[in-house]
């Protein structure tokens, strides 16, 4: 579990520091907000793999491509 959490904060922290560096992201709301999103994002998957297994983490990958590239 821990590991699991670990690794879920890997993905929106360098996304962040790069953003902040390139000045990109002056809001501190906002990056809250993005933080929470992407970690959600990453840590979702993990529980849905441990639930109900790999062919679930692939549909749902799908299916959250598939609307992310949509809207």
């Amino acid at each position: 579990m821990f590991f699991t959490i670990l690794l879920s904060l890997g993905e929106p922290v360098m996304q962040l520091l790069g953003m902040t560096q390139m000045g990109l992201l002056t809001n501190t709301f906002l990056g809250i907000g993005m933080f929470s999103f992407i970690f959600a994002a990453n840590l979702i998957p993990a529980f849905i793999f441990r639930n109900y297994g790999f062919l679930a983490v692939i549909v749902w990958r799908l299916i959250d491509y598939a609307i992310w590239h949509m809207i």
